[in-house]
């Protein structure tokens, strides 16, 4: 018995996954169900220490989720994304692509998310009473930011972050933040 070879084993993950996020705005995506908040913006930025040997990973490992930012309020974790969730004002039912975004590898330069205070508010919807998400906008306050990432199992790979197992523990740094605000919110993941 011959094991798969790690290229198929990616392409497998690339195409075999459902939902995607994104380490980019998350200001309401997903078509109808959007809105537009107004109080303002921050930018939130995850860096490696200075001088570190560790070549991180940002995302969840084993999974299909590029998604390194959890924020929260005093009420817990805020919604970040409605991607292939029925929004409650329409009541239908969100397409979702057959794609898979891998963790992202961080630079240097490190990764940034603009935030626009856009979260989702569970609720229900229709007849039948479906899961549904509204768009609410997060008021001025204290926010944490919790970013995740875990330490690439293959650097020198062109598949490094994809080829994690899901029993990876990933590390994640939290950092109190005031919403809206001008200057950016830097985040560093700890050298090990």
């Amino acid at each position: 018995m011959t094991s798969a070879h790690p290229f198929i084993i990616l392409l497998a993950l690339l195409t075999g996954c459902g939902g995607t996020t994104s380490s980019g705005s998350n200001a309401g995506t997903g078509g109808s169900g959007s809105t537009t908040c107004t109080a303002g913006t921050v930018t939130l930025q995850v860096v490696p220490a200075a001088g570190t040997g560790v070549q991180w990973c940002m995302g969840q490992p084993g999974g299909c989720s590029s998604n390194w930012l959890t924020i929260r309020d005093s009420s817990g974790d805020l919604v970040l994304s409605n991607s292939c969730t029925t929004p409650c004002d329409t009541c239908m039912m969100m397409a979702c692509p057959n794609a898979c975004a891998i963790p992202s590898e961080l630079s240097a330069q490190g990764l940034t998310n603009t935030w626009d205070g856009t979260h989702y508010k569970a609720g229900t919807c229709g007849a039948s009473a479906s899961n549904c998400l509204s768009p609410q906008c997060a008021p001025a306050g204290q926010y944490t930011a919790k970013v995740c990432g875990f330490a690439n199992p293959a650097p020198d790979a062109g598949y490094g972050c994809a080829s994690a197992s899901s029993s990876v523990q990933p590390t994640c740094v939290e950092k109190p933040f005031e919403f809206p605000s001008s200057a950016p919110i830097v985040v560093t993941m700890p050298a090990q």
